[in-house]
């Protein structure tokens, strides 16, 4: 199965997908500006609410200069 047929997207993932840094994706998860879930020790990243967020259909809060830099680069990549 490759990631574009899972409902989810690893930080690596996400981060190769948007042409972004590992940790850039990290700090997004953990303000709160990219919806992620956790399954054991993993982060995963709802392909879905991905997608909604980058059309700007969902309404993410975007919490500091980190979180705001990284949505507008999101949104900027699509």
């Amino acid at each position: 199965m490759t990631p574009t047929e899972r409902p989810t997207l690893s930080i690596a993932e996400t981060a190769d997908l948007l042409g972004i840094s590992r940790w850039l994706v990290q700090q997004a998860v953990r303000d709160g500006s990219l919806p992620s879930m956790r399954v054991g020790r993993r982060i995963l990243i709802p392909k879905v609410q991905l997608d909604a967020l980058l059309a700007g259909t969902a309404s993410a809060p975007a919490v500091g200069k980190v979180a705001d830099t990284a949505v507008v680069r999101l949104a900027a990549s699509q």
